[in-house]
């Protein structure tokens, strides 16, 4: 049922017309779920698809997807990186927590990297109000020392924050941007695979990515005035 569920989320199935979808699960899913030998899988299930360029282009919290990734990391644990408390539905609304860049916008722009990669969900995480102002629109490798610093944590402490949220920290104390998003676009493609239960093709590296800026008004690929670097 909860592959079901994240297919649906993941796969973007219910942001139209949904009326025959609705229908058909619930013919399909009940006795799908209950293990019945003569059900079959689900509609959804079958149809839902996520590759490897839909990190690209997912950049507002209006896309189900780009809500159910972050729900999938906040399950899995997500800390944050200076008050070191998991981010549950207590601690989001006490540490005014919100999504924000990791490599923060100023930076990208004054360091050559196009609205697509900035905007992207890879570069966005979720972190408390105190966290993004100590950032602010500096350099990882310079944020970085400024939280242990000020949080009083060591930096392989640091280290295991960071990775809560699928964020390489090698790649960040280097400023290695290009490393950065590689490394975890990859990481968000296997947390998607182990919710959905199927492949996230890899169409990026073979040339053939279905979603790229190209796609998407200038309008889109700026940064959303509630989402603040």
């Amino acid at each position: 049922l909860v592959r079901w569920f994240w297919c649906g989320i993941l796969g973007e199935l219910y942001g139209g017309s949904i009326e025959t979808r609705f229908v058909r699960d619930l013919e399909q899913v009940p006795n799908w779920a209950l293990g019945r030998e003569d059900a079959q899988t689900p509609n959804t299930i079958n149809d839902a698809t996520f590759v490897e360029s839909r990190l690209h282009s997912l950049r507002t919290r209006n896309a189900a997807a780009y809500k159910g990734i972050y729900a999938l990391l906040l399950n899995n644990g997500a800390r944050d990186w200076m008050q070191d408390l998991q981010l549950d539905k207590v601690q989001y609304a006490s540490l005014a927590v919100d999504i924000h860049h990791i490599f923060p916008k100023k930076w990208c722009n004054e360091n050559g990297v196009d609205d697509e990669h900035r905007e992207s969900i890879v570069n966005k995480t979720a972190i408390s109000a105190v966290t993004n102002r100590t950032i602010g629109g500096a350099a990882p490798s310079k944020y970085m020392a400024a939280l242990q610093e000020k949080a009083q944590i060591s930096a392989e402490h640091l280290d295991a924050l960071l990775a809560s949220h699928l964020v390489p920290a090698d790649e960040l104390r280097t400023n290695d941007f290009d490393g950065f998003f590689i490394g975890r676009r990859e990481a968000l493609c296997q947390l998607v695979e182990a919710a959905m239960g199927k492949a996230v093709p890899r169409d990026i590296d073979r040339g053939e990515a279905e979603e790229d800026s190209s796609q998407f008004e200038t309008a889109q690929l700026q940064d959303s005035p509630s989402e603040p670097a």
